[in-house]
């Protein structure tokens, strides 16, 4: 029984056949592949100057101690849904000499990272801490106690980095107070006798969480994501797809003319990670067809599987180099099928002259012509922005001046 339950998905792999086992190998060894950027070696450097704060004394006349540390600092990584935030951060977190034994079972880290619940409440951020070190959960316990008893187990384990993925969750469906009591928790764990260093992940919306507290930003320091572009990543995109297709064993059947490049990451938003994703699901696809090729079809295919696209609608179908995209094409298409709107005549009174109307004429130029009368006590700027004497009082604070 305990090994069913330290394997459970053993009784799938039984029912593969040989010509299973072999495929699905070809296509985990795809899935796990890993192809490091500048972005790797950003965020190690950011990285290391946190571990360097965690290790730095605040009174140097004084020994190293638990209690002579200097405060903890923050380090927020942001970037859109798809640009492949976590998987950077955990592949950074496992292969770091400063975060030992992260990611292994039952071994001692100083690095704890969690999933920020949702919703996402003061006390869900302490359970969920509480639950990740192992600590037995008690029935109705406070927020206060939850936070106090965060920060005894924290010098139990011996925890010096914190990791909290998806914080933006905070800032759904929370008040403007319950938020800032996030912050200022925060700010206390990186300020209390035992600091812990934040490092803190999300999407761009996590921004104003951060901005909005002059002490959390004044210790906080920023790492984006960007999207990538055809002139700086095509070159690497391009190495991404042989590189996937000789992992896989697959020779890559996709004429230069078919734009590739461009097809893939117009498709993945121009996010890295959705842009990676397309690709091993195209490399999926080609060794349940075949196994020995890597066409266009396969794009094709991966790509309608996760947008419900039609052919039309396809960007790996649109003719080489034409800008067709889902929205455009939808646009495009319900231009031609909806009926044009046929403009309705002016209805003109009986008597009147077919001449041209007058040109129109501001209320400035009128008023300047003596065409506008002001009535007395009105205010001034109804009548043009010249500011009359007398009638400073009516304006408003920031545009008031001299006439």
């Amino acid at each position: 029984m305990a090994d069913h339950f330290a394997d459970p998905s053993a009784y799938l792999r039984e029912l593969w056949s040989d010509g299973d086992r072999k495929r699905n190998g070809r296509i985990e060894a795809v899935k796990s592949m890993y192809i490091e950027t500048e972005r790797d070696e950003i965020l190690k450097s950011h990285l290391e100057r946190l571990a360097r704060n965690a290790a730095l004394r605040v009174d140097q006349s004084m020994p190293n101690a638990a209690d002579n540390r200097a405060p903890g600092k923050a380090l927020v990584i942001m970037g859109p849904s798809g640009a492949g935030k976590t998987r950077l951060v955990q592949r950074t977190f496992r292969n770091s000499p400063y975060f030992p034994n992260y990611g292994v079972a039952d071994a001692r880290s100083p690095l704890l990272s969690i999933q920020a619940p949702a919703p996402c409440t003061l006390l869900q951020i302490a359970l969920r801490i509480l639950e990740k070190l192992g600590y037995p959960i008690e029935r109705d316990l406070r927020e206060n106690k939850a936070w106090l008893r965060v920060r005894q187990q924290f010098r139990l384990h011996g925890i010096l980095f914190l990791h909290i993925d998806d914080i933006q969750h905070v800032l759904h469906a929370l008040s403007e107070d319950e938020i800032q009591k996030v912050r200022d928790t925060l700010k206390d764990i990186m300020l209390l006798d035992w600091p812990v260093q934040l490092i803190l992940s999300g999407i761009p919306d996590l921004m104003p969480f951060v901005r909005k507290d002059r002490q959390l930003r004044r210790r906080s320091r920023f790492m984006y994501l960007s999207k990538l572009s055809a002139a700086e990543h095509a070159e690497f995109l391009g190495e991404a797809v042989e590189a996937y297709a000789a992992t896989a064993g697959l020779k890559v059947a996709i004429d230069e003319d078919a734009m590739l490049v461009p097809r893939l990451l117009h498709a993945g938003q121009y996010e890295m990670g959705i842009s990676l994703e397309i690709l091993g699901e195209a490399v999926e696809a080609a060794l349940d067809r075949d196994g020995k090729t890597l066409k266009l079809v396969d794009f094709q295919n991966a790509y309608a599987d996760r947008n419900l696209m039609p052919d039309d609608q396809n960007i790996f179908f649109a003719t080489p180099g034409t800008r067709s995209t889902p929205r455009s094409s939808a646009r495009r298409m319900s231009r031609k099928t909806r009926p044009r709107r046929r403009s309705r005549p002016t209805k003109r009174r009986a008597g009147a002259s077919r001449e041209a109307a007058p040109p129109y004429r501001s209320a400035r130029r009128r008023r300047d012509a003596g065409e506008l009368h002001v009535a007395p006590g009105r205010p001034p700027w109804i009548a043009g922005p010249r500011i009359l004497p007398g009638h400073e009082h009516h304006l408003p604070e920031g545009r008031r001046r001299r006439a």
